[in-house]
């Protein structure tokens, strides 16, 4: 069991967590009620916190963050309200993928699910009904879908068991609202 402890630079940096998981080396990962990232060091028994620093472009690029996501690959990435999406690099890095006017870049800055997808790529749902497919090697979005009939962020993503070209969403704010996308 883990606290706050606001003397203590290493404890966690809230009492409450929002989401969490064991990555595949064993790492435990933790976005706190104030949308912080937090890793469990536990051989030391510490918390690494990564803070939005605007002035490090290596830096995590919001303290406002919707999920996390291991990919195949062991990868981990953040999708954050407002600064897109983030990769974790081994060396306690992030690079970071955003909105710009380049076509590839995502359609947005608020990344709420993230899911494998075949061929090292990536299902990434974006606020304001977006899907989009980005390729992890080249790091560019690659396919969009925008949902005609949802403005609604799609926050949940996952295959159908039976078909891998069918893709299923849930949105937020949007009670048991599903649709599918055959991407062939």
């Amino acid at each position: 069991h883990y606290s706050y402890d606001p003397e203590n630079p290493n404890s966690i940096s809230s009492n409450t967590s929002l989401s969490s998981f064991e990555d595949n080396s064993g790492i435990d990962w933790l976005i706190d009620s104030s949308g912080d990232l937090n890793k469990c060091i536990r051989q030391k028994n510490i918390f690494k916190n990564y803070i939005y620093n605007p002035k490090d472009s290596f830096s995590i690029s919001s303290n406002a963050l919707a999920t996390l996501y291991e990919d195949r690959n062991g990868n981990i990435w953040i999708g954050t309200f407002k600064g897109g999406m983030c990769l974790y690099t081994k060396n306690d890095k992030f690079e970071n993928f955003s909105h710009s006017t380049n076509p590839f870049s995502l359609p947005g800055v608020s990344v709420h699910s993230i899911l494998d997808a075949p061929n090292n790529k990536l299902w990434i749902g974006v606020k304001g009904g977006f899907i989009c497919l980005f390729d992890t090697n080249t790091k560019q979005v690659i396919k969009s879908f925008k949902n005609p009939y949802f403005k609604i962020t799609p926050a949940y993503l996952t295959q159908d068991n039976e078909n891998s070209n069918i893709l299923w969403f849930a949105c937020s704010y949007a009670s048991s609202t599903t649709a599918y996308r055959d991407w062939e």
